[in-house]
C-alpha cells in the first residue's frame, strides 16, 4: 500500500469530521465543530490526512468525499508555543492492525517538524483505570506510542473529569540521557500543555476544571 500524508483544508476537516472522527470517538471527547472552526479561523488548528495513492494517480479529495482516506489526525497548535497537541488521531478501522498507525505517526512528526514544532500527545491516565480491560486497554496503547518513539513524561492533567498523561514526539530533549535537560524539556512541554489547554478551554472554565502540572507539582 503506497500512502502518504498532506494538510488538509478547512472543509476536508470539517468533512471527516462530520462522517467520521464524531463515530470513532466517545461523543464526551468530541468537541463541537464550532470551537474547532474558531481556532482553526484564528490559526491555532490545522488537520492532516492519510491517503492511498490509486494506481498512478495521486490520492485526493473525490466526489463521493476523500474516498482515499485512510486516516486522520487534528492538532491545536498556538505561536505562543512550539507544541503541537494531538488532539484526535484515527486510522480507519478497515485499514487497522496493519502497521499504518506507527508509520502515520513518524510521518506526522516530520510533517510537523517542517513547521518548526514537536508533537504532544496525550493517554488515559493508567493509575485511575477502573476495570482490568481499561488496564489493558491503557496498557496497550501506552506500549504502542513507546514502540513508535514517543517518550511518556512525567506531566499529568486533570480536564473536566478526565484524568491523561502526557506523552512527546520530536523533542530531542525529552528523550536525552542528561537528567537536567530532561527536566527542563519536561517544563517547557507543561507550559506548553497549558498554553494550548487554555485556547480549547479558555477563560474561567480553564482555572476550574483544568490542571496540568508534573507530577511532583500535582
Amino acid at each position: 500500500m503506497n500512502t502518504y500524508t498532506r494538510f488538509l483544508r478547512e472543509e476536508e476537516a470539517h468533512f471527516i469530521f462530520k462522517h467520521y472522527l464524531k463515530h470513532h470517538f466517545p461523543a464526551d471527547e468530541v468537541k463541537p465543530w464550532k470551537s474547532i472552526a474558531r481556532m482553526w479561523a484564528d490559526g491555532c488548528y490545522f488537520a492532516v490526512g492519510v491517503f492511498e495513492d490509486v494506481g498512478d494517480v495521486p490520492a485526493g479529495p473525490s466526489d463521493d468525499g476523500l474516498s482515499a482516506l485512510r486516516g486522520y489526525a487534528f492538532f491545536v497548535e498556538s505561536p505562543d508555543c512550539d507544541g503541537c497537541l494531538l488532539d484526535y488521531y484515527a486510522i480507519l478501522p478497515e485499514y487497522r492492525d496493519a502497521g499504518l498507525g506507527g508509520r502515520t505517526l513518524q510521518r506526522l512528526a516530520e510533517l510537523v517538524r517542517g513547521k518548526g514544532k514537536y508533537i504532544l500527545l496525550e493517554t488515559e491516565d493508567i493509575d485511575f483505570a477502573k476495570t482490568e480491560e481499561q488496564v489493558a486497554e491503557r496498557t496497550r496503547r501506552d506500549a504502542f506510542y513507546t514502540r513508535n518513539g514517543c517518550v511518556k513524561t512525567d506531566i499529568k492533567g486533570r480536564v473536566f473529569t478526565a484524568r491523561y498523561v502526557v506523552w512527546t514526539l520530536g523533542l530531542e530533549a525529552a528523550a536525552g540521557n542528561d537528567s537536567a535537560a530532561r527536566s527542563a524539556a519536561f517544563d517547557r512541554v507543561c507550559a506548553d500543555m497549558n498554553t494550548l489547554y487554555q485556547l480549547m478551554v479558555p477563560g474561567e472554565k480553564f482555572k476550574l476544571f483544568v490542571k496540568i502540572a508534573r507530577a511532583s507539582e500535582a
